[in-house]
């Protein structure tokens, strides 16, 4: 069977405290939704082949895998700031999601990890009149083999971005974010590696380049002040993939944030 498209949509929930001027701690979850569309593979064991091949959809959905992370202000000038992120993922997501005749589904269809996973990275961010920049690298190491005999790939991330303020309630933002996943190693044991590219654990990483662009609305004043609103619409303009996999195509991100003080 081969996959022929795939939609994933992800509701993320977190929250941000700030204990001192110079730590930010903060915990994430999400709810996710996946829908995969696969041809092939006739479904019978008897009887001819010689018609067309049967197409078949999976689905799954439930949490993700909880993150807690912290910001650590390293360094800082008027216009400058350097910091440190330190952060933890706990295997929180289904890694057991199955199809409706019981079977296993494929790697990408499953929630999580499996694995507790590091999450090290450092940010810069400066500002200079009306123009901000900044940039980031991250990196997702799982640290032990999951219940189901096999491991994620080492994730690394690079980021930078630009913004200019429009005024005090709007602003404009552009970045490009190179991305790279190593493939799974080992593999669950009920998985047909014959069966389907997606079955495959050293079909699942790739490099990748994506280019965005954003806008924030900010509330600066009245009963709805510190509430933002952002939206990022990202496209890829490069995709080198191990094996034989599906490539992105788009994707659409909408956040709702409101900060205030305890006291």
């Amino acid at each position: 069977m081969a996959p022929t498209s795939m939609d994933m949509k992800m509701h993320m929930f977190g929250v941000m405290f700030a204990p001192h001027d110079k730590i930010t701690l903060m915990g994430m979850n999400s709810y996710q939704q996946r829908h995969m569309e696969m041809e092939g593979a006739h479904q019978h064991t008897t009887g001819h082949h010689n018609h067309s091949v049967g197409t078949h959809e999976m689905s799954s959905a439930g949490i993700g895998d909880v993150k807690l992370d912290s910001l650590l202000t390293l360094w800082k000038r008027d216009n400058f700031t350097l910091l440190g992120n330190v952060g933890v993922s706990f295997p929180t997501g289904s890694i057991t999601q199955q199809a409706d005749d019981g079977s296993i589904l494929p790697y990408p269809m499953q929630l999580g990890s499996g694995s507790f996973e590091a999450r090290p990275g450092i940010t810069f961010s400066g500002a200079h009149g009306n123009w901000s920049y900044g940039g980031q690298l991250r990196g997702t190491f799982p640290l032990r083999t999951n219940s189901s005999e096999y491991r994620h790939g080492n994730t690394l991330t690079a980021t930078t971005w630009g913004a200019r303020r429009v005024n005090n309630w709007i602003s404009l933002s552009a970045r490009l974010l190179f991305s790279h996943m190593g493939s799974i190693t080992g593999n669950h044991p009920d998985l047909d590696l014959s069966r389907s590219p997606s079955h495959r654990p050293d079909f699942q990483g790739f490099n990748r380049l994506d280019i965005a662009i954003s806008s924030n609305l900010i509330v600066p004043t009245g009963a709805l002040a510190g509430k933002r609103l952002a939206i990022e619409f990202m496209v890829p303009v490069y995709q080198n993939l191990t094996g034989t996999q599906l490539k992105n195509t788009w994707k659409l991100v909408l956040g709702w944030q409101y900060a205030f003080r305890l006291l």
